[in-house]
């Protein structure tokens, strides 16, 4: 890690003599040639304007526990410099064109200073107003320097730069420089590559700001320390799309999570109201038939209460393992059938109902504990409905395969109902959809007045497992 933070320092090194070499050479090969070209100017400065808005867009909307103090100075740095760039592109050549291209240099070189100054853990800032302050006053100062050009100090005096032109790029070139040096030290401390990266865009606006010293108004140097900065401000566009792919990727992240949340919370409350909720109704109709048999048939009343006592015991055990997220027990296999038949024997006792079951180890044993799961849920939704709205005497339960599907099947000889008339199905119904759908399944409810109910779920065969 040492070595690769050394090597990329050397390439920082590297950057800033080649561009003084390349600089000083064309400034060297035809120090009389003048190119003089508005319109591609003003592209330049355009692009840098965009790119510098974009970078403080970024960093002012950093997440909070992200957004350290040296960001924020950053960010005001390229917003003032962003705005004030944007007014140099659009004006015409004279005292304000060269007094705006001297204003942004320096209030971005002050916002990179101030970021180096100022202890980012000792002095955060939250403030919403902070960037519309900075956002306002440069407008303002823009618009009043367009607005009256002639209260514009003298900039440019017989094709050169005046003292105060070149002492203001100056100030501004050493305190990006200083401002780079020091990012420089911080990322060999920590080896972050944001600031490796925030240090080459100082770098490169240092170099182009101590450049214009030397150079004239549309000569080689003054061209090449524009190119210099729009070398800084594809960097800028770099780190602007690299940060937007990674708020891409964390907002997915957490649009998964939410949805991972979401669909726990829906089979939390499917498994609530499918088992513990019917599994303390069926207690409750086993203890309320004791109390209707306790007169006739008193031998019988400890046995149901007994059996009231194990099954109250089993929903405590259940509860308790929603509440410490416990792995279900296996329903596939011999545990599925041995599930089924617990099921029908808590039905049995819980009311006057006569069932009559039958697993086939084969069906059983083509499905996963999932799987299993969801079976015996839509299972004891429909038998607690046959218990409670039915008033059947007798149902029966089968699970089989059918031409390679595993069939479901729960028939009772109750009252029926018109399945028409149901406009607004129940909570248990929407349930029992509901997992038949996560199953890939069929789910058909057949009734009518007078011809009892049957209920079939069809799971597909290439929904199943096969056991072995």
């Amino acid at each position: 890690m040492n070595r690769s933070r050394s090597f990329l320092l050397w390439v920082f090194a590297g950057m800033a003599v080649s561009s003084l070499a390349v600089g000083w050479i064309f400034q060297s090969l035809r120090p009389e040639w003048r190119g003089t070209n508005v319109p591609l100017h003003a592209t330049l400065e355009a692009m840098g304007s965009t790119a510098a808005l974009a970078m403080a867009v970024v960093l002012f909307h950093r997440r909070p526990e992200r957004d350290e103090g040296h960001l924020f100075w950053l960010g005001a740095g390229f917003l003032g410099m962003g705005i004030l760039e944007g007014f140099h592109a659009m004006a015409g050549p004279g005292e304000s064109f060269i007094f705006l291209r001297c204003a942004a240099s320096l209030v971005g070189a002050f916002g990179f200073a101030m970021a180096c100054l100022r202890d980012s853990e000792k002095t955060p800032i939250r403030s919403a107003w902070a960037p519309w302050i900075v956002g306002v006053g440069a407008l303002v100062f823009g618009t009043t320097v367009v607005a009256f050009p002639d209260q514009v100090p003298l900039m440019e005096s017989q094709g050169a730069f005046t003292t105060l032109a070149v002492a203001i790029n100056l100030l501004a070139g050493v305190c990006f420089l200083g401002a780079a040096g020091w990012l420089a030290l911080r990322f060999q401390q920590s080896g972050t590559l944001d600031i490796y990266l925030f240090s080459g865009i100082a770098l490169l606006f240092g170099l182009a700001e101590m450049m214009f010293a030397t150079s004239a108004l549309w000569d080689p140097a003054w061209w090449w320390w524009h190119f210099l900065r729009l070398g800084a401000y594809f960097l800028v566009l770099g780190y602007g799309v690299r940060t937007y792919v990674m708020m891409v990727g964390e907002l997915r992240r957490s649009e998964d999570q939410l949805f991972q949340a979401l669909d726990e919370r829906e089979r939390l409350s499917h498994d609530l109201h499918d088992d513990i909720i019917q599994s303390i109704y069926a207690v409750g109709l086993g203890l309320g038939e004791c109390r209707r048999i306790i007169a006739s048939a008193p031998e019988q009343v400890g046995r149901k209460l007994a059996d009231a006592i194990a099954d109250l015991n089993l929903v405590i055990r259940d509860v308790r393992g929603y509440i410490t997220g416990r792995q279900p027990e296996s329903y596939a296999g011999p545990g599925l059938e041995s599930a089924i038949t617990s099921l029908v024997r808590t039905m049995r006792d819980a009311g006057t109902m006569e069932w009559e079951v039958t697993v086939d180890p084969i069906a059983a044993g083509r499905v996963t504990t999932a799987e299993g799961a969801h079976l015996l849920h839509i299972l004891q939704e429909a038998m607690s409905n046959s218990l409670r709205h039915a008033q059947a005497r007798s149902g029966r339960v089968v699970l089989r395969l059918d031409e390679g599907a595993v069939r479901l099947e729960l028939e009772d000889d109750g009252q029926g109902f018109e399945t028409q008339a149901v406009e607004k199905p129940g909570h248990g119904l929407r349930n029992m959809a509901a997992r038949a759908r996560k199953l890939g399944a069929t789910l058909q409810v057949s009734s009518g007045p007078g011809r009892g109910t049957r209920v079939v779920l069809m799971v597909p065969k290439e929904r199943t497992h096969a056991s072995a």
